[in-house]
């Protein structure tokens, strides 16, 4: 009452005290929520770069045998995803052994050849991973050449000629934080393939003593 007799009915209607709070108020959630969404998007790709990062390398050393594999080779070059993939380990102490339960590395050797009686050539793998998702099938050709994930195929521009490649398939859960404190969003899986040209030229085998970690196909 005291305002409506100082400044009068129309003073009251263009008093703007409040606008600067409610309006706050209105964009606070939006800010939030952007902020929010970009902490996320950074932590999806910085961790979609590291398990590229992951399999590339891999591939790299394992594109550098030259003669048959041996079981301690294959745990070697698989171990690396820990160096190269540190939240892997993140939380769960030194000692933690079953790391591997969090980022999935399946490894195969593929021979090129040319199909009889035809001018096209087929991919088939040599020998897999134990429990890999590949299959010792006749891998199908794939239109797209990039980092995608597809254990059933080969990239058709390698079909082009007689040869081997050495496939590593790498599958990685991307847990958001917020999302799944708030909202319990499930992980979301990032996988990535690459493919490998040996660089001795010859193709990669594997000594089929440990069929736990690798074996052969036939």
């Amino acid at each position: 009452m005291r305002f409506l007799k100082s400044h009068g009915a129309s003073g009251f209607s263009r008093s703007t005290g409040g606008v600067a709070a409610v309006e706050f108020a209105i964009i606070l959630p939006l800010l939030l929520l952007l902020l929010l969404g970009g902490f996320e998007l950074s932590r999806y790709l910085h961790q979609s770069f590291r398990v590229s990062q992951a399999a590339s390398n891999i591939g790299l050393m394992l594109s550098q045998f030259d003669t048959t594999l041996k079981p301690v080779d294959i745990e070697m070059v698989r171990n690396a995803a820990s160096l190269i993939v540190p939240q892997v380990r993140r939380g769960r102490g030194p000692d933690y052994a079953n790391w591997r339960d969090r980022i999935r590395i399946d490894l195969a050797s593929v021979e090129i050849r040319p199909v009889a009686g035809s001018k096209t050539f087929e991919a088939k793998p040599v020998w897999i991973t134990a429990n890999s998702r590949r299959s010792c099938s006749v891998l199908k050709p794939l239109n797209a050449v990039s980092d995608n994930y597809e254990p059933d195929g080969l990239p058709s521009a390698l079909l082009t000629g007689a040869g081997s490649v050495v496939v590593v398939d790498v599958s990685y859960p991307f847990v958001p934080v917020v999302g799944n404190a708030f909202f319990s969003l499930n992980s979301r899986r990032i996988e990535r393939s690459v493919y490998i040209e040996p660089r001795q030229g010859n193709l990669i085998r594997y000594d089929n003593t440990n069929t736990g970690v690798a074996a052969n196909c036939t």
